[in-house]
């Protein structure tokens, strides 16, 4: 088989089986008649074993062949955990499940997109053509989900993610390991070091030593644009851990936001459809400034209490907006930091993501329960904002550089 269609395949499963259980989690939770700071709390658990278990993942995948190793295994446990998730309902036993879980799953995503990001730029192709496999599942996951979890309950749609976190496991294990091209012209602007072991069928340690590794907080870009997408995407996934009880508290069951998040993220397919296909070359800092602007506006319909039907409409821009930094974030730190060291910087990245995260789950769920979703979407569009201001002083920084290297 195709390694790019095998990407594509363990991208596609993964995000299938995680569309039945983590956007319905916080209902899930609901339904165990959890109050907000309590869901906030067992939110906020994943982003801070993450802080814990990042440096620890990143220590033991310092090459592909231990990375996709790491995944096949954890990924498996996660999804029983998963299952067994679907059986309890006393607030101890989850956070002590969702503590398991976070162990196994927390630093999931950040491995995996390093994994498939040094791929794509190995091979010269974009990260985002593969992701988008990921989100076209979750388009049919979500909205399945919705209906399994109305008709069958929360049990029998965890047990269906249980099956196929299994089977991506599965997938993962047939990856072949990365082989790096020392010849190739197209790895001159992420400055690689050629002298590197990179012979063929050998695993490729992609950071050699910390000082190496760390050196990549001197590059002001690479620093500058972690907190731009801590503000941004950390903003906007932690009060979207909230947007199933927000519309709930509005009258939207649970298949009614099975489809409301199909509807977004197809939306999200459509825009990296465009992008990956567009001739057109866009400005990274511009796109990422639009970006901003798409999801602000989003947050700020829901803080304005809108239409429902408006609300829901609304809620494409969150596809539009996520779509542009997924197809660019992801390439763009690897460009910025080279790829040997793409892995360790997206790692980090996650690391402060998690923090970040694990900060405003507790503080949005203490929000809403001793105030409002009103004053909660307030705070979230006051940080989202602040990012905004981020993104468009990068541009103004980089514009020089920019003009120069499309003029080149």
């Amino acid at each position: 088989m195709n390694e790019t269609i095998k990407y594509k395949l363990v991208n596609a499963i993964r995000y299938f089986g995680d569309a039945f259980f983590y956007p319905f989690f916080s209902l899930y939770l609901r339904s165990q008649d959890l109050v907000e700071d309590n869901i906030g709390f067992i939110l906020s658990i994943s982003p801070i074993i993450a802080i814990i278990a990042n440096p620890i993942y990143s220590a033991i995948c310092n090459n592909i062949k231990k990375t996709k190793n790491t995944l096949k295994i954890v990924t498996c446990l996660e999804g029983l955990i998963i299952l067994t998730i679907a059986f309890s309902s006393n607030f101890y036993l989850i956070s002590a499940l969702t503590l398991l879980m976070a162990i196994c799953g927390s630093c999931h995503y950040g491995l995996m997109d390093s994994l498939t990001s040094v791929y794509s730029s190995e091979n010269n192709i974009s990260y985002s053509s593969i992701r988008i496999y990921g989100s076209i599942a979750y388009i049919i996951a979500t909205t399945l989900g919705g209906y399994v979890i109305d008709f069958l309950g929360f049990e029998a749609s965890f047990a269906i993610a249980c099956i196929l976190f299994i089977i991506s496991g599965i997938m993962y294990h047939m990856i072949k390991p990365i082989e790096f091209d020392t010849d190739s012209n197209n790895h001159s602007d992420n400055n690689i070091n050629n002298n590197s072991d990179i012979g063929n069928n050998k695993n490729i340690n992609l950071e050699n030593t910390t000082s190496s590794k760390l050196s990549i907080f001197k590059n002001k870009k690479y620093v500058l644009f972690i907190i731009f997408y801590m503000l941004l995407l950390g903003t906007h996934f932690s009060s979207d851990g909230f947007y199933s009880l927000y519309l709930e508290s509005r009258g939207i069951t649970s298949n009614e936001f099975g489809m409301v998040y199909s509807y977004f993220v197809t939306f999200e397919v459509l825009t990296l459809i465009y992008l990956n296909k567009t001739k057109k070359k866009f400005d990274t800092n511009k796109m990422l400034i639009l970006a901003s602007l798409l999801l602000i506006t989003r947050l700020i319909c829901n803080y304005l209490y809108l239409d429902l039907y408006i609300v829901i409409a609304v809620s494409a821009l969150r596809g539009i907006g996520y779509a542009i930094c997924l197809h660019y974030c992801y390439d763009y730190v690897v460009k910025i930091v080279g790829a040997e060291k793409g892995t360790f910087a997206i790692m980090m990245m996650t690391l402060l993501y998690s923090l970040y995260l694990a900060l405003f789950n507790n503080i949005f769920g203490n929000i809403i329960k001793n105030h409002s979703y009103k004053r909660f979407y307030f705070v979230a569009i006051c940080l989202a904002i602040i990012a905004l201001i981020i993104a468009i002083i990068r541009f103004i920084i980089y514009r020089k550089e920019n003009l120069k290297t499309n003029n080149s």
